[in-house]
């Protein structure tokens, strides 16, 4: 099995961004974005990669989670 990576790859959504954004407005939304991406820096090490898919929805990669059991913890 020479040159097979294990990895997980996790699609996150925000589902109340929108609800904040239009109660509380941009300022706070940024806010609580800034600080969701810390929190989900702090999830992985220097080796996973984090990625704004769309204005709710982040990917995540981590090499550091390598099956199904160790994945379904942080959920």
């Amino acid at each position: 099995k020479s040159g097979k990576i294990k990895m997980s790859v996790f699609i996150i959504r925000l589902d109340d961004y929108f609800e904040i954004l239009n109660t509380y407005g941009q300022e706070i939304s940024d806010a609580y974005l800034i600080a969701f991406c810390d929190r989900l820096q702090k999830f992985t090490s220097n080796e996973g990669t984090i990625a704004r898919i769309s204005e709710n929805e982040f990917g995540m990669i981590s090499p550091e989670i390598r099956d199904a059991s160790q994945a379904a913890s942080y959920i």
